[in-house]
């Protein structure tokens, strides 16, 4: 909880900083499950490098951790790749739970961290004046997927400075 007050002090740090947040809280949440779950990352060459928003990724592992099903999940994993795609870092956050159980329309009127990180994305472009891109953010999950829920976005690809 510490670490989460203090990342939000930032107006961006470290992909690198971001991940082993990420790790120490997927820990965390972990000692409420009674099997592993495993927690992959995948960063490509060219995101390494790169900054982020704070709270940008963590709602959507959150997400996963306490509505996927992962409890009763053999093997329950959460995913997380970044890479960098052209001028634009992107972000996908996947898990093999059980999947929405509701309808679309209704997760993203129900969604607080769908429509707070959509907002947060639409100000970042504005800020660098970027376009927008057509997906903003892309939300799947059974049956367009074989298992799970899968969550892409991309932001403006912000280096260090």
């Amino acid at each position: 909880m510490r670490q989460t007050l203090s990342n939000s002090d930032h107006e961006t740090f470290s992909l690198q900083k971001e991940l082993e947040y990420l790790s120490l809280y997927v820990a965390f949440e972990q000692e409420r499950f009674s099997n592993h779950i495993r927690f992959v990352t995948t960063i490509g060459v060219n995101a390494e490098e790169t900054e982020i928003l704070p709270m940008m990724i963590q709602p959507f592992i959150e997400n996963a951790l306490k509505h996927a099903g992962l409890h009763e999940t053999e093997q329950p994993q959460i995913t997380l790749e970044v890479e960098a795609v052209r001028n634009l870092l992107k972000i996908m956050i996947r898990d093999n739970g059980k999947g929405i159980t509701i309808q679309r329309d209704e997760l993203e009127q129900k969604s607080h961290a769908i429509s707070i990180i959509r907002s947060r994305i639409r100000l970042l472009f504005e800020n660098e004046q970027q376009p927008l891109p057509e997906t903003l953010l892309v939300l799947r999950s059974v049956p367009e997927i074989s298992a799970g829920t899968e969550v892409v976005f991309y932001i403006p690809l912000l280096s260090k400075f």
